[in-house]
């Protein structure tokens, strides 16, 4: 049995077999959510359901024209994850070897490998991962306004270890490095004509969240998630450093935002939240969480990444 195609542009998309079709309601995870001052109930709708058990992942991503769900699997490749006939189905993507993280703004794909970054239309960079094709990267052209081939060294980082990538604006990428600050981690941005720099200096950082001025990125050793600033010139400035609760048992990970301005962090013994004065609300319980993004029905559902399953959090209030 195959997907069907993704991308509207294409005809037809062979993936390969699907691993294994699920109950759409999937495994209510009987863990309680932890909501000391019973304000979590306001936010989330119900406790979490295992959706595709057994599989390591991290990253995802949420295609709201397509409905479905990417993700990175263990720096092999990407699958996708969607509802088929009331069941979820996983199904492996052909050509995304090396893949380690993706981002999305509107129909601009941000494509993390180790050491390279690669920009283009969602349509134009699924042909190319799917496609089996050269490697290339897609820059657009300020004269024609046409998307046009460029070749991939415009993307190629030296010396540069990539965990997360996030859109920034004007065609500009956030991207963090994970290693020590004396072996280059930090976050870092990759503008459009091909310069890259980094942007704050730091260890351990993972994932990232960017609106309107203001970046998160979760700091991995000090248990917390940074609070930056940023100007015209991508220039930073800290505007606070949000502690990690104890309960949270260690830094997180992926972040995501929702409607109403509540920041959501991955931890290892779930997904905290945090209110719009970043102040901890309580805690989604999902053991080694790696990452989370809304998507589903109007963006009512958090899926959340962990070292063993995939999870749906349906919940009251809407993604960003």
């Amino acid at each position: 049995m195959y997907l069907p195609c993704w991308a509207l542009a294409l005809s037809v998309v062979a993936f390969c077999a699907p691993v294994r079709g699920l109950p759409e309601l999937g495994l209510v995870v009987s863990a309680r959510l932890q909501d000391p001052a019973g304000k979590l109930t306001d936010i989330v709708a119900g406790e979490p359901i295992e959706i595709v058990p057994s599989l390591k992942a991290s990253n995802p991503l949420w295609l709201e024209a397509t409905e479905q769900l990417l993700v990175c699997v263990n720096q092999s490749g990407v699958a996708v994850v969607q509802r088929v006939a009331g069941k979820w189905q996983t199904d492996n993507l052909t050509g995304t070897n090396g893949i380690v993280c993706l981002g999305l703004e509107g129909v601009r794909i941000v494509i993390g490998l180790q050491n390279r970054v690669e920009v283009g239309t969602l349509e134009a960079q699924t042909q190319r991962l799917l496609g089996g094709r050269q490697r290339i990267t897609i820059r657009r052209t300020e004269k024609t306004g046409e998307w046009v081939d460029a070749p991939s060294s415009r993307a190629d980082l030296n010396n540069i270890q990539i965990d997360t990538v996030c859109p920034a604006r004007g065609g500009s990428t956030f991207f963090t490095d994970p290693r020590s600050a004396s072996a280059g981690g930090g976050l870092y941005v990759f503008r459009e004509d091909g310069e890259s720099k980094r942007i704050y200096v730091g260890e351990s950082l993972r994932g990232i969240v960017y609106i309107d001025d203001t970046i998160y990125v979760s700091d991995l050793k000090n248990l917390a998630i940074i609070q930056l600033r940023v100007d015209d010139e991508f220039g930073t400035e800290v505007v606070s450093s949000i502690a990690m609760p104890k309960f949270a048992g260690q830094g997180p990970d992926g972040l995501a935002l929702d409607g109403l301005g509540n920041l959501y962090g991955a931890c290892k013994e779930g997904v905290i939240v945090f209110d719009e004065a970043r102040k901890p609300v309580g805690m989604i319980p999902i053991r080694n969480a790696s990452g989370c993004v809304f998507g589903g029905t109007d963006k009512k559902e958090l899926f959340v990444t962990a070292r063993d399953a995939i999870y749906l959090v349906p919940m009251v209030v809407q993604g960003r």
